[in-house]
């Protein structure tokens, strides 16, 4: 009780002015000769409104929130502890940081005067522009810390107000749709092209990234393209390989090609398709193939050099193509489709030209033709004129509703057993 104010007093008492009382001082009635109340907690707060007092910037009329103590118990804890008061709101926090910035108050100066760091004050600022409703129905327990968040990324104060007024209103959140909106046609750091192509690679060559601010989505890559034009450019150079041994190789970076009709991939393969030693060497050529697979996998996790990542790629493409040739049946591949993967940087998928069907009689021999006899009509079946079904009256209204109650089983059915809901 004795200290002198320290340095910050005065940066406190432009707070309290700018934003209000976030917390209450703890005090106790007073004994004998002491003064009515007895400050338990709020020194800090005590002094800087003295001060303010002092300067004539507020008079007896401004009121201030008290909690008064009277467990003797409580009293003594609260004579030693200072985290004795019932924590504020973070929606309190919220608007108060929305005060003191309309009251020019910098983030330095809030991120002192409230003991949060500077990063922490900047994210609450950001949600002190959300709507009024917003706030309420986060302080409501309507809304939680997360959903705030993902309304302040939208960029339409309407459409935020009225989520918040829904929300609030008890109409629930939907965090998946505003989620939804968000990755609607961005392209974020978790792309599958960036396991080849590297955050800092990309950056190098000119593209820009937008971080987001409370650290909880990927970063955004601004410029799409570019990030096509590298992962291509390196995907290029691995076709080459392989286009020099006549193969022909399609760089699809968007997943999608466009392929000859007459081509086929080998598919899923397993037990009795092939010959029992052609399964056991497919087993072989699957487990190499899985093998190299890991190994790319190992390397992009290392983020080892770009020339060993290539020639362990190369390698996992090698182990493909002779996995999918035994698939075919032996028949040689021609054609490679390239897409990006987020695991092992590419996927290689194996074409081969489709197998002609050739249909032959069992016996060798072709049945000769026989002519029709001179002047005989073939012989057509008698036909009889079949009456106009009589269809007024009836509907399929007892098989729409048949449909319908078997399909509200089911879902009930589903719902009642997770395990067999996950399943199908």
């Amino acid at each position: 009780a004795g200290e002198p104010p320290d340095d910050e007093i005065p940066l406190l008492a432009e707070t309290l002015l700018a934003a209000g009382q976030l917390q209450p001082i703890t005090v106790r009635p007073g004994r004998r000769k002491e003064r009515s109340f007895m400050a338990l907690d709020g020194r800090r707060r005590l002094l800087a409104l003295r001060l303010l007092a002092g300067q004539d910037r507020i008079g007896d009329g401004f009121l201030v929130d008290v909690f008064v103590e009277t467990d003797p118990a409580r009293q003594a804890a609260a004579a030693v502890l200072t985290n004795t008061a019932v924590p504020v709101h973070v929606a309190d926090v919220i608007s108060a940081i929305g005060r003191m910035l309309k009251s020019r108050l910098g983030v330095p100066e809030i991120s002192r005067a409230l003991g949060h760091a500077e990063i922490d004050i900047k994210r609450l600022a950001a949600l002190s522009a959300l709507p009024e409703a917003a706030l309420d129905a986060l302080r409501a327990g309507r809304m939680n810390l997360r959903q705030a968040k993902l309304l302040a990324r939208l960029r339409d104060p309407a459409e935020q107000a009225e989520l918040a007024e829904a929300a609030l209103g008890g109409q629930g959140f939907a965090d998946w749709r505003i989620a939804e909106r968000l990755d609607e046609g961005q392209v974020t750091a978790k792309d599958a092209r960036c396991a080849l192509v590297a955050p800092d690679r990309y950056a190098e060559a000119g593209g820009r990234i937008e971080a987001d601010l409370f650290g909880e989505r990927a970063p955004v890559l601004l410029d799409p393209p570019l990030l096509t034009e590298l992962w291509t450019a390196r995907v290029s150079g691995i076709a080459s390989v392989f286009e020099a041994e006549g193969l022909t190789v399609h760089v699809a970076p968007g997943g999608d090609v466009a392929l000859p009709a007459d081509l086929e991939a080998p598919g899923y393969i397993y037990g009795g398709m092939l010959r029992a030693d052609e399964m056991a060497r497919y087993r072989e050529a699957r487990a190499a193939q899985e093998a190299a697979a890991e190994a790319v996998h190992a390397m992009l996790e290392e983020a080892a050099e770009a020339e060993a990542q290539d020639a362990a790629v190369v390698a996992m493409i090698r182990a493909s193509l002779v996995r999918d040739q035994i698939g075919l049946g032996g028949r040689a591949a021609t054609d490679l489709v390239f897409s990006p993967s987020h695991r092992y940087g590419l996927i290689a998928d194996v074409y081969a030209p489709v197998e002609p069907d050739i249909v032959q009689d069992p016996s060798g021999q072709t049945e000769p033709d026989v002519p029709e006899p001179d002047g005989q009509a073939p012989f057509v079946a008698p036909r009889a004129a079949a009456p106009e079904p009589e269809i007024e009256g009836f509907s399929h209204g007892l098989h729409a509703m048949r449909t319908d109650v078997a399909t509200r089983g089911l879902i009930r059915a589903l719902a009642d057993d997770p395990r067999t809901a996950l399943t199908a």
